[in-house]
């Protein structure tokens, strides 16, 4: 609508939203991964993800094939003795209407409710740069470059062979054999229709001398909206503001719904003082 702000949290930081988000630690839906290989994805099956997901962590409450114990990235689940009273009852009412429990929400077609798989144990934040970049950070081919801004992909035989940077008013360029684009879901196709990738009449209509026809860069963006309910609860001990606010979830399949788990809902814990708005 018009006039109207919608809020987009971006990870424009090292690490990227890995350091700013929830840090509950949940793999995508197993089904959703099936669809993508049936739609031409090939390599995007869950079988074939799987093994990446097991290589990225490790998970220090479950084992097994499903899991990793190696991996950069910690991942762990409050137990139940340690759930804020809140969250416990969350979790009650949950079970009282017939949910099943869900014991390790990262298990393939996982529902229920049950304990967030979080990547902060003992309340450190394992974010991708302290995961990844701690352990290549001695390399002497590994430069890492704060406050850049990618302006485009240069584009030579329909390969792309550098990346045009701007900081602190200078543009250059780093070269590269290979390039990796990793700027997120809203920065990527940006990226890439800047760089005269895209579609051509929409690249043309702004002024962008088309490179590579690509028809899906910058459409079918599948956003997951957020809806709060807050609510004031009576007879309960205080909380101070280290309590845990993310603990338990709970995922199900809306009514008349056709894609099954299509809903998480949790509950979230807040510790405030004085007048709260």
């Amino acid at each position: 609508t018009a006039n109207r702000m919608i809020r987009l949290p971006r990870g424009k930081l090292t690490g990227g939203t890995s350091s700013i988000n929830g840090q509950v630690f949940l793999r995508g839906l197993t089904h959703d991964f099936q669809n993508w290989s049936e739609n031409g994805l090939n390599n995007w099956d869950y079988q074939k993800v799987l093994p990446y997901f097991r290589k990225l962590e490790t998970d220090l409450d479950f084992d097994g094939d499903f899991h990793g114990n190696d991996g950069p990235i910690l991942a762990k689940r409050f137990p139940r003795d340690q759930w804020t009273a809140p969250q416990e009852g969350f979790y009650q009412a949950c079970i009282e209407r017939d949910f099943g429990k869900a014991t390790d929400f990262n298990l393939p077609d996982a529902t229920g409710v049950g304990a967030f798989p979080c990547n902060n144990p003992n309340g450190i934040r394992v974010s991708t740069s302290l995961g990844y970049l701690t352990q290549a950070r001695h390399r002497v081919n590994f430069t890492l470059r704060s406050n850049c801004t990618v302006t485009r992909l240069v584009v030579e035989k329909n390969k792309i062979s550098a990346v045009e940077v701007e900081s602190g008013g200078d543009i250059f360029r780093v070269e590269a054999e290979t390039v990796i684009l990793s700027a997120g879901s809203l920065a990527n196709p940006k990226i890439l229709m800047l760089s005269g990738i895209g579609p051509a009449d929409n690249l043309t209509s702004h002024g962008i001398k088309p490179l590579i026809n690509l028809e899906g860069v910058g459409k079918n963006l599948r956003d997951h909206p957020q809806n709060f309910v807050l609510a004031k609860v009576k007879n309960i001990e205080s909380l101070d503001t280290k309590s845990p606010r993310l603990q338990v979830g709970l995922r199900y399949t809306s009514q008349n719904s056709a894609a099954a788990d299509d809903m998480m809902m949790w509950m979230g814990s807040y510790a405030v003082s004085g007048d709260y708005r």
